[in-house]
C-alpha cells in the first residue's frame, strides 16, 4: 500500500504498474480510456464537533446558527463543495482555518472548540475513537464517490482481487448505513 500526494501520481503509479489498483475517494469523474472505474458507494459529508462541544446538547441545528463558530475546513474540491453548500443558503462561516491535513481538522474539531466536516464513513468507522460526533444540521452536504480504479487489459493479482472483493462487502454495509 502506498499513499500518493496527488491524483496524477496515483494514475502514474497505476500505469507504470507500481500499484495494482487505486482505492479511495474519487475526486473527479474518471473518463480515461485505459482505466476501469468501479464506484462502490457515495460517501456524504457531515458537520462534526468534539464530544465536549456545546452543540451536542442541541437537537436539530440551522446552519445560520453556526456561521460565527470557529471552523476548520479542507481546501481543494471538498472545501469548495462545503463552501458551496453554505453559499446555497446565503451563508459563509466567518472564522475558518483551512488545511489539507485531515489529521489537523479532526484534532481541532475533537477539542470541542472548532467545527469541521468529515465523511460519513470516517465518522461511522472512527468517530468515537477520534472523539468526534456528527451534529444534526439541516444542511445539504456534498458527497463524493468511493471507488476502485484499475488498468484495463491487466490481469489483477489474486491478492488485489481479494482486496477488491473485501472492499465491496465493506462498502455495501457502509452504503446501507449512510
Amino acid at each position: 500500500m502506498t499513499q500518493a500526494a496527488t491524483n496524477a501520481l496515483q494514475y502514474r503509479d497505476l500505469r507504470e504498474r507500481s500499484v495494482d489498483l487505486i482505492f479511495g475517494r474519487l475526486v473527479a469523474p474518471i473518463e480515461e480510456e485505459d482505466l476501469n472505474t468501479e464506484i462502490l458507494f457515495e460517501d456524504r459529508f457531515l458537520v462534526v464537533a468534539g464530544e465536549s462541544s456545546k452543540w451536542h446538547r442541541r437537537g436539530s441545528i440551522e446552519p445560520a446558527e453556526l456561521i460565527d463558530e470557529p471552523w476548520c475546513l479542507p481546501g481543494g474540491p471538498i472545501g469548495s463543495a462545503v463552501a458551496g453548500a453554505f453559499h446555497a443558503r446565503g451563508l459563509a462561516p466567518r472564522q475558518v482555518v483551512r488545511t489539507n491535513s485531515v489529521q489537523l481538522m479532526i484534532a481541532m474539531a475533537a477539542t470541542g472548540h472548532f467545527l469541521s466536516v468529515v465523511s460519513a464513513s470516517r465518522s461511522r468507522l472512527n468517530g468515537k475513537r477520534l472523539g468526534l460526533r456528527p451534529l444534526q444540521v439541516d444542511f445539504q452536504m456534498p458527497s463524493r464517490p468511493i471507488g476502485v480504479v484499475t488498468l484495463k487489459n491487466r490481469t489483477i493479482s489474486p491478492v488485489a482481487k481479494l482486496f477488491i472483493d473485501c472492499a465491496r462487502k465493506v462498502a455495501k454495509s457502509l452504503a446501507k448505513k449512510n
